[in-house]
């Protein structure tokens, strides 16, 4: 039976907007997400919607029958397989970024800034990997090599990479999405929260690795073989940069509403 976090998109809309109250928004100064016209035509290299960011930077391209990019349902992955999706997962007006790998090929959707981010900036996204085969890895990476979140077939947990290493996050494996916010709190410094559809946030700190004082001026996000048909995809959606975190009050709200729209959960199982 599918279980998802319906509506787990309102935790970014609700996190973003101004709520009645006298909360206030952090001003955005990036944003894009799937439905935007620019991707009428499909998500290729070049392409650029929303605001705030420099053009895609897609490999392959052109796509081929073992890598490739596309727009669609994030509804599908996971163990929604070829089922009716339902108001899904990661979407917006049932789109998000798509992308598949299989027989050892690597796609990679690469999304630059148009300058390096400031201490104090966030960088948000939504994640949502589907099932991942073993040796196959659903990643993103901040900044070519300053930190890597990941997923690797056959674990348990997702992984993160900074300068003290791999870190088990304790994080157990979900299809149904997870938010993602970045903030970068020092030249080389960073605090990550993840929020699993359906939980709470998880915050992690720490340093950056790579060279010191290196910028954050691009997000790289890879799909290396996760496998074969829509179960096994990658989607992403909902970029973007804000200069500073939602009230506290506001993000509880937010998970509040999320948590009551979710089904109850045994726990995220991997399927290979």
């Amino acid at each position: 039976m599918r279980r998802i976090a319906r509506h787990f998109a309102w935790l970014v809309a609700v996190a973003l907007a101004v709520r009645a109250g006298g909360v206030a928004r952090a001003a955005v100064l990036a944003h894009d997400d799937a439905s935007d016209p620019a991707y009428n035509a499909g998500w290729t290299n070049g392409s650029n919607g929303g605001t705030g960011f420099a053009p895609w930077v897609l490999i392959p391209q052109p796509a081929n029958n073992g890598a490739g990019h596309f727009i669609g349902s994030s509804a599908n992955n996971g163990d929604g397989g070829a089922n009716a999706p339902p108001a899904g997962d990661i979407d917006v007006a049932g789109e998000a970024w798509g992308m598949y790998a299989n027989g050892g090929n690597i796609t990679e959707a690469r999304r630059p800034f148009t300058g390096a981010l400031s201490p104090g900036q966030h960088l948000r996204f939504f994640f949502d990997n589907g099932w991942i085969d073993d040796g196959g890895t659903d990643a993103f990476f901040l900044g070519g090599d300053r930190l890597a979140f990941r997923f690797e077939g056959g674990r348990q947990n997702y992984e993160l990479d900074d300068n003290s290493g791999p870190i088990d996050t304790g994080i157990t494996f979900t299809d149904e999405g997870l938010l993602i916010d970045f903030a970068l709190t020092g030249a080389d410094t960073y605090a990550l929260s993840v929020t699993p559809a359906g939980s709470t946030p998880r915050v992690f700190t720490g340093d950056l690795m790579g060279s010191p004082g290196v910028g954050i001026d691009a997000v790289s996000f890879f799909n290396a073989s996760a496998g074969s048909f829509s179960q096994r995809d990658l989607f992403i959606n909902s970029l973007a940069i804000v200069p500073e975190p939602p009230a506290a009050g506001l993000l509880a709200f937010a998970v509040t509403l999320m948590r009551r729209r979710s089904r109850d959960r045994e726990g995220a199982t991997k399927v290979t």
